[in-house]
């Protein structure tokens, strides 16, 4: 077995075991513990972290698209409430909070032009 240190077991129960900087999976970490020599493993840790590496690349994309989307809102809150405090905010959290605010009303306009037009029909 290859060595993980002295918390491994800790984090492996947690579901947290990274070895390599690679999150294994129980059926990642079962083929690794079936492996029947060192090149056999160090061949899995290297296909598994070439997967990971891959897929947290295709995710930084969407990462920053949340971030920017987040200032957008940290943004338009300060506007209306200077003194606002930020802990770990989410895009969900951000969206009520700026409707609790009074500047919802903006975006929901911005996102659905059409329920604008049946309003201004409405009114006429």
């Amino acid at each position: 077995m290859l060595p993980i240190g002295p918390n491994w077991q800790k984090l492996y129960d947690e579901g947290k075991c990274l070895y390599y900087g690679v999150p294994f999976n129980d059926e990642q970490m079962e083929e690794l513990d079936a492996a029947t020599s060192q090149l056999k493993r160090e061949a899995l840790i290297r296909k598994w972290r070439k997967e990971y590496q891959n897929q947290q690349a295709g995710s930084s994309e969407e990462i920053e698209d949340e971030n920017n989307r987040i200032e957008e809102l940290k943004r338009q809150i300060l506007e209306l409430d200077p003194k606002a405090v930020f802990r770990n905010p989410s895009i969900k959290s951000l969206e009520e909070r700026l409707k609790r605010l009074g500047g919802g009303e903006e975006d929901e306009t911005k996102d659905s032009p059409q329920d604008t037009t049946a309003q201004d029909e409405e009114v006429d």
